[in-house]
């Protein structure tokens, strides 16, 4: 070894030994470090962040891969926290229905917390600190810290700018250091369709893996349950590119929760109506018109507990309604536009078709959030 400069330099063979981090998931998630989950608003984030949560619990595998090592998960909800035990309560059920597991809700070994998350690394690390603490009291190891997501939990004054996405970063990993566990930030991509995060690359650069959840809605009567594939874009330990299927059913009292394809048979339903062929008399099946997939996209973006936007007055309980803004993203993941003007006429021109037709409301939140809320001739 040769110091010099106040450099280090070693020969090949020198090295320190360097011990192997373990994985949290097997090729996918490792036990320590920072990373990315991104997809478009309703593509299923979520729910697959609460199933990677149950199945670390449990030791169930996740998609299909080994998880490695077990214990807890802290939850922190930088938005739809009022619907975290219903999620959880699906994803449990999931769990029980694909691999047999009956973990009770009040059993599982995640905490959870509504909140807004401070930049400084200092600051979270003592996060960090007093959540292993707090895990520690009921002899739980803290395995994974979900941030769902990375522009609500953390207030940004500019998420374009790289020195402050990369504070957030090494503020994530500092969390995950005091903890001792990996951390898993949800976001969304900067366009429809895309592998980028919206907002500097600092966030994707420092960030170990990432993860890209893309899925197609299924559409029509009768159709196949939604079916979506997780992507591994970016790893720092395992091959690039690794894909995992994974589809979102529905739970007994209308919930919804992921699960790998095959994992789960679905329920009966009505049978789905046979495809037409050139001059033939079979039935057809009805092309979903644009107005109605808004009311529809509308209607599962609020059963997905994206009813509201961080800094805006959430409509009023019992009223079915979801952000114009994540429901334009979801619109156009269904129906990419050619250009970004193409996809704004598309979706006002559905969004007056349906509020023309009495099936859908503006409703604008304090602070000029616009949201869209279903009539009761819809809601029913």
């Amino acid at each position: 070894m040769i110091e010099t400069g106040g450099l280090r330099f070693r020969w090949p063979g020198e090295e320190p030994a360097i011990e192997t981090v373990p994985w949290l998931v097997e090729g996918l998630i490792p036990a320590h470090g920072a990373g990315l989950m991104l997809g478009r608003s309703g593509a299923g984030k979520s729910f697959l962040a609460m199933r990677l949560a149950c199945c670390i619990a449990s030791g169930v595998p996740f998609l299909g891969r080994e998880v490695q090592l077990t214990g807890g998960t802290a939850m922190l909800l930088g938005e739809a926290a009022d619907t975290f035990s219903e999620r959880l309560r699906w994803a449990l059920e999931g769990l029980r229905l694909s691999d047999g597991d009956n973990m009770r809700p009040e059993q599982s070994p995640l905490l959870w917390a509504s909140c807004g998350l401070p930049k400084a690394a200092a600051d979270l690390a003592d996060l960090g600190a007093d959540i292993r603490q707090e895990m520690k009291t009921r002899n739980v190891a803290p395995r994974l810290a979900v941030v769902d997501t990375l522009t609500s939990a953390f207030s940004f004054a500019n998420e374009n700018d790289a020195s402050e996405a990369g504070r957030v970063m090494k503020g994530l990993a500092a969390l995950g250091e005091a903890m001792g566990c990996f951390v898993l930030a949800l976001a969304h991509p900067g366009k429809v369709g895309g592998r980028e995060i919206r907002g500097s690359n600092a966030f994707t650069g420092q960030a170990d893996i990432v993860l890209s959840v893309e899925r197609a809605r299924a559409k029509g009567y009768g159709a196949a349950p939604r079916q979506g594939k997780v992507i591994l874009v970016k790893s720092r330990r395992a091959p690039e590119g690794s894909v995992l299927p994974f589809a979102l059913r529905a739970t007994a009292d209308g919930g919804m929760f992921a699960a790998s394809p095959n994992d789960v048979v679905s329920p009966p339903g009505p049978p789905a109506e046979p495809e037409t062929t050139k001059g033939g008399n079979a039935a057809r099946f009805q092309v979903e018109k644009p107005a109605e997939a808004v009311v529809r996209i509308v209607r599962e973006l609020e059963e997905s507990g994206l009813r509201t936007m961080p800094g805006i007055v959430p409509p009023p309980p019992g009223v079915i309604a979801a952000p114009s803004r994540y429901v334009r993203d979801a619109f156009e993941g269904e129906r990419p536009p050619r250009s970004p003007d193409a996809g704004r006429k598309a979706f006002q021109r559905a969004v007056e078709s349906a509020v023309s037709a009495g099936r859908l409301e503006r409703w604008g939140g304090a602070g000029g959030g616009e949201y869209l809320r279903l009539t009761e001739a819809s809601a029913t």
